[in-house]
């Protein structure tokens, strides 16, 4: 019998890592914490070679539009969640108010460059960025010093890893749709056709809106898109750079399919139509927080938001995001949230339970991404996408499946991300505050929760996987209608005495702060147990309702093999195409093992097998479902006892390749063998590295990847009588990052296209 035991390692993948020139944005609450910031990173020059602190050139610093609280000083570059206020599991008795933030308060921030352009650190008797992050945290005036990070573009275009698109034949962009077009997601999923001009419910606006799309810019001049004379304004952050690109040219083609989706014009028989389909209706307002190449910086995303709220905006569309929490782009989504802008972000494309930002802040709507399935008559309408990040800060869900849209130079394509989802409920949240503007942000944001469409699930009101519901909105008009601004969405901020980010939770806990009926806290999986809104006008749980969470086993250390026996260890790290890979390793002698590799569906995921088996020779088997091999940032290696017999890193070997190690003749048992497990080859430090080189390329690009440090010790006990069948399993969890999505599973089949820049997109 084989002895086995399972060790997963959940690696960064090529998303979540660090920008090529690292920085430092510092905080500061007066001149005279700037002055101590300017003084300590730009020395005079005959300082330089013998200072000890010193980081390089700044840019010039952002002043806040008001000051900012920011809720806490960051130590070293991790970066952490920062909600604190429920667990997610339905156990916790009911809301906590957020922690007091700093009495301290930031008027502004400066970038601080660390390294330069490669990479490299700008002082060489300067090189550890978290030394300097903790040295600026204790200059006076310095409210918070913290890594500038990365966000990205979280879509990808439907024709990567295409599959079989229902309904289209779209082969890269498409050159000219000559008649409007009525895409699934608009005119099937979101109810909202009949109420525009001319439909049978029509409706007018009560007040003009502004919408600004945070992304890589806009086409302007785009015959289907509004442009200036339909009061289209925009914002390059300053200091980025030529290659950075500026908000009315679009080098990437993303921000222009977002904004295709909110507000492509109607009636004028050319392309597809947007939610709001007329330029007059609402305004556009551009914030080029994403270069031309998809990725920007969390500086960049802060000079963005603010610039929306200087600019009027009502509702801030992100269809990006990054893996770090970062307490200055929360506290500016904060300041958004309290001045009254509703703020949409998309939760991700790692198809895990990744945390995105800004996505999961509790002021932000995190929006999943659903597929169309086989059509509104049928039982796959609705289903999750396979990349949608599924965690408990998702709160509502959208389109986000081959959707078409405008793309530069009068062009259109298909594309597929929970950027793509994020538009439909960032478009549809402006059209509802139109009609009731008298309805606080928080207000609109809980009327579009209570009156959210099912998905196809087995238990109606919130999981993590779709949040609240499918965006509904007709249904949100009706019951803004029906029951008014308090009945549909809750206590305004000034009735509940709090202001708007006070009362905002995110997630499945949004609506607790502020509650006016029991329907308000519903949530439907018992184990949130039976929950009510309480006099105090929070939810609360009924004791007892809620079961308490079953303990968790300690995982148990692989036991070293015994007699004659070898150990077997088959290191597997997937790539961005997770679920097409599998393996399986046999015996052509000796006891007739043969072991198969589990279903995988985590992207970058370092999974570890160990087996106790007779020696002999052993055959592997690298299966790729979809043709093209395993590709840069995966790898395979097998061990016996400890020592490596193969290994290949990013290889395209098509749909298999086997390779073999050992023989059928006798062998001597070695004479040692170390209970350690093989330690996957990410060695992560905080500038980004490379995957082992081979001698065939990858086709497909990926970003570079953060990597963290760690170790692992697993001690074995000693052995006594040894069950042959007994097995153990551990998860260890380095560290989590959502990128570009592949084409997985179920979305092939229903014709969704997985390879994102959202996840990327």
């Amino acid at each position: 019998m084989v002895r086995h035991t399972s060790l997963v390692l959940l690696g960064l993948g090529t998303f979540g890592s660090a920008l090529a020139q690292q920085s430092i944005l510092v905080g500061f609450s007066d001149e005279a914490g700037l002055e101590a910031v300017l003084e300590r990173v730009n020395p005079p020059p005959d300082e330089v070679g013998a200072f000890s602190g010193g980081v390089g050139a700044t840019k010039e610093p952002t002043m806040f539009r008001r000051p900012l609280k920011v809720a806490r000083k960051a130590t070293g570059s991790g970066s952490g969640r920062k909600l604190g206020i429920f667990d997610g599991t339905g156990n916790s008795p009911g809301p906590t108010e957020p922690a007091e933030s700093e009495t301290e308060l930031t008027i502004g921030f400066l970038r601080v460059d660390f390294t330069d352009e490669d990479g490299l650190p700008i002082y060489s008797n300067n090189t550890d960025i978290d030394k300097e992050i903790d040295a600026l945290n204790l200059l006076p005036g310095v409210t918070i010093a913290e890594l500038n990070g990365e966000v990205k573009a979280l879509d990808f275009p439907t024709n990567v890893k295409e599959g079989n698109v229902r309904g289209s034949s779209l082969q890269g962009q498409i050159e000219r749709v000559l008649a409007e077009a009525e895409t699934w997601g608009i005119f099937e999923m979101i109810n909202i056709t009949q109420f525009w001009a001319g439909g049978s419910q029509e409706v007018t606006p009560q007040s003009d809106v502004t919408i600004c799309v945070i992304d890589t810019g806009y086409d302007r001049g785009h015959d289907d898109l509004p442009d200036t004379s339909d009061g289209l304004t925009g914002f390059t952050p300053p200091g980025q750079g030529g290659s950075f690109g500026v908000w009315d040219d679009d080098g990437s083609s993303h921000g222009t399919h977002v904004a295709g989706t909110i507000g492509a014009i109607g009636s004028n028989n050319i392309g597809v139509v947007g939610v709001n389909p007329d330029p007059s209706k609402f305004n556009f307002h551009i914030g080029k927080g994403l270069g031309d190449n998809g990725s920007g910086s969390y500086a960049g995303i802060i000079d963005c938001i603010e610039d929306c709220v200087a600019n009027g905006a009502d509702v801030i569309s992100m269809s990006l995001g990054g893996s770090g929490s970062n307490s200055l782009m929360e506290s500016a989504c904060e300041a958004a949230y309290d001045d009254g802008v509703l703020v949409v972000a998309a939760a991700g494309n790692s198809g895990s339970t990744d945390y995105l930002y800004p996505a999961s802040y509790p002021v932000v709507m995190s929006v999943a991404s659903v597929a169309e399935g086989g059509g509104p008559e049928s039982d796959t309408y609705g289903e999750l996408s396979s990349f949608s990040t599924r965690n408990d800060q998702v709160e509502i869900a959208g389109p986000g499946s081959d959707v078409v849209s405008t793309t530069p130079n009068d062009n259109y394509d298909s594309y597929s991300g929970t950027s793509m989802a994020t538009p439909h409920v960032s478009a549809v949240a402006a059209w509802l505050i139109s009609l009731f503007p008298n309805c606080e942000a928080n207000q609109i944001r809980n009327a579009m929760i209570n009156s959210s469409q099912e998905p196809p699930r087995a238990i109606d009101g919130y999981d993590n996987l779709y949040g609240h519901g499918i965006v509904d909105a007709g249904a949100a008009y009706s019951l803004l209608s029906s029951a008014n601004c308090v009945g549909a969405g809750g206590m305004s901020s000034s009735d509940a005495g709090k202001t708007l980010s006070q009362m905002a939770q995110g997630g499945a806990y949004q609506r607790d702060i502020g509650c006016t009926v029991d329907a308000h806290c519903y949530l439907g999986d018992p184990s949130f147990g039976t929950r009510y809104c309480s006099d105090t006008n929070t939810c609360a749980t009924v004791p007892g309702t809620a079961p308490s969470p079953s303990p968790t086993a300690s995982p148990t250390p692989f036991t070293p093999c015994v007699g004659a026996d070898v150990k077997i260890t088959v290191e597997f790290k997937t790539d961005d195409w997770p679920v097409e890979s599998s393996w399986t390793l046999s015996q052509t002698c000796g006891s007739g093992f043969s072991e198969s590799s589990p279903s995988y569906s985590e992207r970058f995921k370092v999974h570890i097998e160990n087996y106790c088996t007779s020696n002999g020779e052993f055959v592997l088997t690298v299966n790729d479902s979809y043709g093209d091999g395993l590709f840069e940032g995966g790898y395979f290696k097998v061990y016996r006892d400890d020592v490596e017999m193969i290994s290949a890193f990013g290889v395209d070997f098509g749909s298999s390749t086997t390779e073999s190690f050992g023989s059928c003749a006798p062998v001597t048992p070695s004479p040692s063998k170390s209970p350690v497990t093989p330690i996957p080859s990410t060695s992560p430090s905080i500038s980004p590295t490379s995957q082992p080189t081979t001698s065939q390329s990858p086709t497909k690009s990926s970003a570079p990847a953060l990597e963290a440090t760690f170790d692992i010790d697993i001690t074995a006990p000693k052995c006594g009588e040894i069950s042959s069948n007994c097995t153990a399993t551990s998860d260890l969890l380095i560290g989590t990052a959502a990128n570009d999505e592949p084409n997985q599973g179920d979305d092939k089949s229903s014709n969704t296209i997985d390879g994102c820049q959202d996840g990327s997109d």
